[in-house]
């Protein structure tokens, strides 16, 4: 007999689970979609400036040795036989609409950037993994948009499930280089901006007079 649950097991949730989860509709559907009950999506214009500037660091690297082979192991998806099969009508667009290597690194570093600079609010490994692996498919939406018979555009999502399987993948092959790349960019980006920040919250201190005795 299988149990029955009085209350949704999403924290700080009161309302009743649907029928057979231990989740009310609206984080059950939150976890079908972002791998989470309390995850989100993160949005294309948060992660496209962050992508912009990963595209010239990945430009600026494009001769390191992890630089070629991320790429490499990227494009490498995109071969008619490799890419994985739940998603491939995904990689399909992709190969159409002319992504590379170096656009899908980006994409992942872009997202790392993002967690780094925010600190990943509301962002679980489950819901960065999700995130991850919807962010390098999106890469062919920067590019072209697809139109059904109606004529609008013809975006079908990709499950979290498959999303979120393809993000982990990523995650574990391509290893520190995503974080390590990240965390140059974000400084570089937000240095002068975190000492300014630094500054102001040291002038808190008073200083000392001429009169001051140490």
């Amino acid at each position: 007999m299988m149990a029955h649950y009085e209350q949704c097991a999403a924290e700080g949730c009161t309302r009743r689970p649907r029928r057979r989860s231990r989740y009310c509709t609206t984080h059950y559907d939150r976890i079908r979609r972002n791998g989470s009950p309390h995850g989100r999506a993160i949005r294309k214009h948060e992660l496209k400036p962050w992508r912009d500037i990963a595209a010239g660091w990945i430009g600026r690297n494009a001769d390191h040795p992890a630089v070629v082979e991320a790429c490499g192991y990227l494009a490498g998806l995109l071969e008619p036989t490799a890419g994985a099969r739940f998603l491939g009508s995904e990689f399909d667009r992709l190969r159409s609409a002319g992504v590379t290597g170096a656009d899908m690194l980006a994409a992942v570093i872009a997202l790392w950037a993002w967690a780094e600079a925010t600190g990943g609010r509301g962002i679980d490994d489950r819901c960065f993994d999700v995130n991850l692996g919807r962010a390098v498919l999106r890469c062919a939406r920067q590019r072209i948009v697809s139109r059904s018979k109606s004529g609008k555009p013809d975006h079908k999502r990709v499950t979290g499930n498959h999303a979120g399987a393809l993000g982990e993948e990523l995650r574990l092959a391509l290893g520190a280089l995503p974080l390590v790349a990240a965390q140059r960019i974000v400084e570089e980006a937000l240095g002068p901006e975190r000492t300014r920040d630094r500054i102001r919250e040291a002038m808190t201190e008073p200083f000392k007079s001429a009169t001051d005795t140490d």
